[in-house]
């Protein structure tokens, strides 16, 4: 973080917008079928968060989309509708209670 001399303001962290670099070889936390599409769960950026990855149904190749929240009852991010958070949010939640 940068601070300006003679000023309080502090620049915003440099954001990578670098792509993460995911091992699909192990199983994920999370494979759900939701139409045509396959989403998968795994562990995000140092553990704080979920990250996200699709497919076609039917397809072995995985491509990273995004990170997600999850606050103990459901997904969170921007760039999904809640529909669809709310079906992968159910899933997941089922998964985690199986795993118990």
């Amino acid at each position: 973080m940068h601070t300006f001399k003679g000023s309080n303001f502090k620049a915003a962290p440099e954001v990578s917008t670098e792509v993460p670099t995911m091992s699909y070889d192990e199983p994920g936390l999370l494979e759900h079928d939701v139409g045509d599409t396959s989403y998968r769960l795994d562990s995000g950026k140092q553990g704080t968060a979920l990250a996200l990855s699709t497919r076609p149904v039917g397809s072995w190749d995985w491509s990273y989309e995004t990170e997600m929240k999850w606050d103990g009852k459901s997904l969170k991010c921007r760039a999904y509708d809640y529909t669809l958070l709310k079906e992968l949010s159910l899933a997941f939640r089922k998964a985690l209670e199986d795993a118990d």
